[in-house]
This record gives C-alpha cells, sequence and structure tokens, in this order.
C-alpha cells in the first residue's frame, strides 16, 4: 500500500509548493531523527498525546513535526485543478511487449482552452507509480 503514497522527500517539496489537502496518512519528523515515521489513523500512539488532533491541524501551523502524504492519485488531481497541470500516464504501445508494459508520462498546461508547457517524458518506466512520481516531480522541478 506504500506505493500509493508519494515517498517523504516528494511530500516535502509538495508543502514548499502549496500543497494543503487533507490526506489520511502523514509523516512525521521526529527532532534529531532524519528518518520519518508513516503514520496512519490505526497506528497511533498511546502515550495521552493527541496527535489526532495535531494533525487535523498542523496545516494552519506555522511549523509543525508533521508533512502530508497524499495518494500520487490526490497530487495528480491537485494539480488538475488548482494548477490547471495534466499528466497523462500512457503504454508505449512500441516498447510494450505481451509480458511487460512500458510506460511514460505527458504533462501539459491548459490555460483558457490553450494548450502550453508541453512535455514529453524520453524515458520509459516498467511501473506506473514510478512513472507517475516522476511526472510529479517534473512538473514540481519546471512548471510550479
Amino acid at each position: 500500500m506504500n506505493e500509493d503514497f508519494v515517498p517523504f522527500e516528494l511530500a516535502v517539496k509538495l508543502k514548499e509548493k502549496g500543497f494543503k489537502e487533507q490526506c489520511i496518512a502523514y509523516y512525521w519528523e521526529k527532532i534529531n531523527e532524519h528518518t520519518p515515521s508513516f503514520l496512519v489513523e490505526d497506528n497511533m500512539p498511546e502515550d495521552g498525546l493527541n496527535i489526532l488532533d495535531l494533525l487535523s491541524n498542523h496545516n494552519r501551523a506555522e511549523w509543525s513535526p508533521f508533512i502530508d502524504a497524499p495518494t500520487i492519485s490526490q497530487v495528480l488531481k491537485w494539480l488538475r485543478e488548482e494548477k490547471n497541470i495534466f499528466i497523462v500516464i500512457a503504454a508505449n504501445p512500441t516498447l510494450s511487449t505481451k509480458d511487460k508494459i512500458a510506460y511514460y508520462y505527458q504533462v501539459y498546461s491548459n490555460s483558457n482552452g490553450v494548450t502550453s508547457d508541453y512535455y514529453e517524458s524520453e524515458e520509459c518506466y516498467t511501473q506506473w507509480e514510478d512513472c507517475a512520481i516522476d511526472s510529479i516531480k517534473y512538473v514540481l522541478d519546471n512548471l510550479i
């Protein structure tokens, strides 16, 4: 199931670029620890700390130890609806075989019905999720 969520480094970049959607999962940067913990509602500590309240309010805080862990599809939707950036992930029929699909991505933005900033990946991927993650990275590095 973890492959459905963006990796920690990408979650940090999304936060920097203004992603503030409500998520069902979060990364938790502990003090003096560089490895994030992945938290979901069913896996909360029982130390009396009301983590659910912290999670629900962390986006409004100036600083929070929690970073949203959105799903890939949630980020793709945010890019479409908030940024007018569209990512298409498709199979490359010339490089796909009977046993293995080769994926590539296309990125474009749409402003007033006019397509601009078109880009097509040169690399092909054997996993849809890897293709989607790289397409999101491209958008954050080049278009936002």
